[in-house]
């Protein structure tokens, strides 16, 4: 007498699919709602890592523009620096002046009238609904004759360089004052910058602040 096995169950029965498919949604869900969580915090903590070196960046940039300056004021919203032009970076300690009359290098004894002037203007400019940080300069020519050899002795040359790009907002907040021993106007500078960015659907922001002196204003 032949007996037969009975036939092995496949698959799942339609109340099992039933159970296990809100279940397996719900799980798939959280799985995903997790992943996206993290990757929002990661780039928001990028995002602020960057905004932080932008600020930071700026700042140091202004201080050293500040500390050679021969004068400082703020104009419409804008930080302009005047300082005397040199054949070498000012940070560098063998630096020369220049002759304003024909760019000439200044071997000694030249006085800050009659040296060639450039100005340093730190200004937001907005570009629709985003807003930029800009250092621009600007070297003052307007008394000077010089030849083209000569002008290569310029180490500062007229340009525009972006310092913080396609930011939500810049608060850009800059105080001067006279540390009692500069008799020709401010000679110190307080700086407050802060950039904000949407960051992961969340605005973000971070603020820098600088406290620096001229050197040359006395």
């Amino acid at each position: 007498m032949q007996h037969t096995s009975p036939r092995r169950r496949q698959g799942f029965t339609l109340v099992e699919v039933a159970v296990i498919m809100p279940m397996a949604v719900l799980l798939i869900g959280a799985m995903i709602g997790t992943i996206l969580y993290l990757t929002n915090v990661s780039l928001r903590t990028q995002g602020k890592s960057k905004q932080q070196v932008e600020v930071i960046t700026s700042l140091d940039r202004m201080e050293q523009d500040v500390r050679n300056a021969m004068s400082i004021t703020v104009v419409g919203g804008q930080l302009k620096i005047v300082a005397l032009a040199t054949n070498k970076d000012p940070l560098n300690t063998d630096r020369q002046l220049i002759n304003k009359g024909d760019c000439s290098l200044a071997t000694s004894g030249l006085t800050p009238a009659d040296a060639l002037q450039y100005t340093v203007t730190y200004q937001t400019q907005p570009s629709g609904a985003l807003t930029s940080l800009v250092r621009t300069i600007s070297v003052d020519y307007s008394a000077s004759s010089c030849s083209t050899a000569a002008l290569a002795n310029v180490w500062q040359r007229t340009s525009s360089e972006t310092f913080i790009a396609g930011a939500k907002s810049i608060f850009f907040d800059v105080v001067l004052s006279n540390d009692g021993t500069s008799f020709t106007g401010n000679n110190v500078a307080a700086i407050q910058l802060t950039s904000e960015r949407m960051l992961a659907g969340q605005p973000v922001s971070f603020t820098g602040y600088m406290y620096a002196k001229s050197v040359n204003i006395r």
